[in-house]
């Protein structure tokens, strides 16, 4: 994450006059690597300042954050408006789930999509018997 080291350097350098201490830089660090594999709807959740940024600094920051998730999804992602983008992507919950879970039955209503990142989802015909696909 050398982007990351970027950004806080070019933060800490908006105010030469006082230094990030080097333990709360690496807990900042750590805190918003660990966050942003995570949980990307964070950024939203966390810092208030980020709806008060205009949309075009809102989207290079999603640009720069998420784009190894951009690019895993490319095929998604390609032909799509850069704010729609944004937009899907820090409202996204992240979720984990174990071997064999069941995510959807068979013909519910959905009012969300998946996403999976790693892993494998089984899809069941009606009588959730055979898989297909």
């Amino acid at each position: 994450m050398e982007e990351l080291d970027l950004w806080l350097l070019r933060l800490e350098n908006c105010n030469k006059q006082s230094k990030i201490p080097n333990k709360l830089y690496h807990s900042i660090k750590e805190f918003i690597q660990d966050a942003f594999v995570y949980d990307f709807n964070l950024i939203i959740e966390e810092f208030n300042f980020y709806y008060e940024l205009p949309a075009s600094i809102q989207n290079k920051i999603s640009d720069s954050l998420f784009k190894t998730f951009k690019r895993q999804f490319n095929h998604f992602f390609l032909n799509t408006d850069i704010g729609f983008q944004h937009q899907l992507i820090v409202n996204m919950y992240c979720r984990i789930y174990e071997p064999g879970k069941v995510l959807v039955n068979y013909g519910a209503k959905l009012s969300e999509m998946y996403f999976i990142s790693s892993g494998s989802a089984v899809f069941y015909d009606s009588k959730g018997v055979t898989p297909f696909l």
